[in-house]
């Protein structure tokens, strides 16, 4: 989706209004912590304009992240040594 263009700006406006509104009571009502939500709110409005362009867009994302993740938690696991690491974050 371009940025010019009229339905990228519509639906990220519904999206903003819905967590502000979302936003007001969750913190009013339960006394949450506004960071945590904010920065969730804000992957969520990713994800969906990204799902908005095309559903295949945001398998992609989803597959590259998680591969991704998942990779960083065997490197990390296994290799104690930090330059050991390091070469494997290369192949990452």
């Amino acid at each position: 989706m371009n940025f010019a263009d009229i339905r990228f700006w519509a639906l990220l406006a519904l999206a903003l209004l819905k967590v502000l509104v979302f936003r007001t009571f969750l913190l009013k009502v339960l006394r949450a912590d506004p960071g945590t939500f904010d920065r969730a709110a804000l992957a969520a409005i990713g994800l969906f304009l990204l799902g908005c362009v095309s559903l295949q867009s945001l398998g992609i994302f989803a597959v590259v992240s998680v591969t991704t993740y998942l990779g960083l938690l065997c490197v990390l696991k296994r290799e104690a040594e930090v330059k050991k690491r390091a070469k494997w974050l290369w192949i990452l």
